[in-house]
């Protein structure tokens, strides 16, 4: 199970009438619905209160981000804010299921957010069903833009139906299904799931790899899928390596030193490890790639997944489009070249040669409560690390410091955990910190090296095992 990433919040933007406590809806006056919250913060003797303004569609957020302060009131529509929400009640369902359709009932439970799920059974049954409730938008309402709330020609034409989502049993093209947040419906289906899906990279490698295994005719064990979850190869770099570098050769051949970078990334394998120089020129080459959009769509969403698909279309089509003309240049293989040379001299700048990319690069753990505290230093961590943007073992690039030129991610898979279908049953898992919450005891991150490093835990199933452990917990019955 994983994050559909399906479209299922929208922006209402209301009227405010004669009054803040009320909007106007269908040309009326409609009472906001308002309730009090109060918070419990120690150290003072009286709780935070805050107002909550509801209207029709949900409830306003302009109090929440600084820079709505000043517009008119906004309403967020989230099918996670629905009145009795029972999504709760699809986990407990599926523990009981026995069937592909006993499975896919569960769904009618769900509403938020929605879930790609995949099933298996002992009969060799394999199965895809994307569940969650996805608003039927009307035409004109495509969910990628705020809408008028003063009337309904914005409002749902209900959700799409369990029936009409995207599901697959036993696919006739291929013996296994794979999923890591992407498009998983092709083209065409009834209903669709919006755009904000994961891009393709990583679901491709995971395919590449079991390709590579299914040819070779070897069987795969847990071995196999150990290394697929700690992959760090990026196919991003592949399709760049395929249809852009080696064009760029044309232009960089009176300048020795960028020659020898393009050179350098077309020889390169493509692994995001430690070790590797060219996996830091890569990060920072697609970094000046991403911002070449900037000024048509605003420095927030330049770095956004779905602008790779983007920026990725105009350099294969060596577009003459009018991002890379921003750069004064005639072309987007151009415009790469430019990008190359801006990233190579940030990294010189500082470093004075590119370094390996573990030099630069941090994998950031903040605490959700004291990071912005005196207390981040302990209760944050963080830790060099290899893989990269849309690598399996991912670590999207998430911030950038100038100053000292590295970068860091605040994105990774947090838990991992291998299952063992065998007889032996020898599952194993890791997660990244500790198992410890208290920031101040050793188990608090005795982890993290062991996390960055691909090792797991066995998973004990036999008594001696267990009681072999530094600490035990015994539950005794009244």
């Amino acid at each position: 199970m994983t994050n559909g990433v399906t479209d299922q919040q929208d922006l209402y933007v209301l009227s405010p009438s004669s009054s803040q406590s009320h909007y106007v809806y269908n040309n009326q006056s409609v009472a906001y619905e308002i309730r009090k919250e109060s918070i419990n913060i120690k150290g003072q003797s009286t709780p935070k209160e805050i107002t909550i303004r509801s209207s029709r569609w949900g409830p306003v957020i302009n109090q929440v981000f600084t820079e709505l302060t000043n517009l008119p009131p906004v309403s967020l529509r989230w099918t996670g804010l629905l009145d009795n929400d029972t999504s709760m009640e699809t986990f407990n369902c599926h523990w009981r299921a026995t069937s592909w359709s006993g499975f896919t009932d569960c769904f009618k439970y769900l509403s938020g957010p929605s879930m790609n799920n995949l099933y298996a059974d002992k009969n060799k049954n394999i199965g895809y069903f994307i569940g969650g409730k996805i608003p039927l938008r009307r035409k004109g309402h495509s969910g990628l833009v705020a809408v008028n709330g003063d009337d309904d020609r914005a409002d749902y034409m209900g959700y799409s139906p369990r029936e009409g989502l995207y599901k697959v049993l036993n696919p006739d093209d291929m013996d296994y299904i794979v999923t890591a947040n992407n498009k998983a419906a092709p083209d065409g289906v009834r209903h669709s799931t919006g755009i904000d899906y994961a891009v393709h990279f990583r679901s491709t490698r995971v395919n590449q790899l079991l390709q590579q295994q299914i040819k070779s005719g070897k069987k795969f064990d847990v071995s196999d899928v150990k290394s697929i979850q700690l992959d760090v190869h990026s196919v991003y770099f592949d399709l760049l390596n395929q249809h852009v570098i080696p064009k760029m050769k044309l232009y960089v051949a009176a300048d020795q030193e960028l020659n020898d970078h393009v050179q350098s990334l077309q020889e390169w394998n493509g692994d995001m490890t430690m070790d590797s120089k060219q996996a830091t020129l890569f990060e920072f080459w697609i970094r000046e790639l991403s911002s070449l959009a900037g000024n048509e769509i605003g420095a927030d969403y330049i770095y956004a997944n779905n602008h790779m698909y983007f920026t990725l279309d105009i350099m294969i089509k060596n577009s003459t489009d009018v991002v890379c003309k921003n750069l004064g240049v005639n072309s987007c293989i151009e415009a790469a070249v430019k990008c190359l040379q801006r990233a190579v001299s940030k990294i010189k700048s500082v470093h004075g040669d590119i370094p390996q990319w573990g030099k630069v690069h941090t994998i950031v753990l903040p605490h959700s409560i004291l990071d912005n505290t005196a207390l981040k230093c302990m209760a944050s961590d963080s830790i060099a690390s290899g893989g990269g943007t849309e690598t399996v073992n991912v670590a999207d690039v998430s911030g950038v410091d100038e100053g000292s030129a590295t970068m860091t991610s605040n994105k990774a898979p947090n838990f991992r955990f291998l299952m063992d279908m065998s007889e032996d049953y020898k599952d194993s898992f890791m997660f990244d910190l500790g198992q410890d919450g208290n920031m101040l005891s050793a188990e608090y991150s005795e982890n993290l090296q062991k996390w960055r490093d691909g090792d797991y835990f066995d998973v004990n199933q036999d008594e001696s095992g267990i009681t072999s452990w530094r600490y035990s917990m015994t539950f005794v019955p009244k």
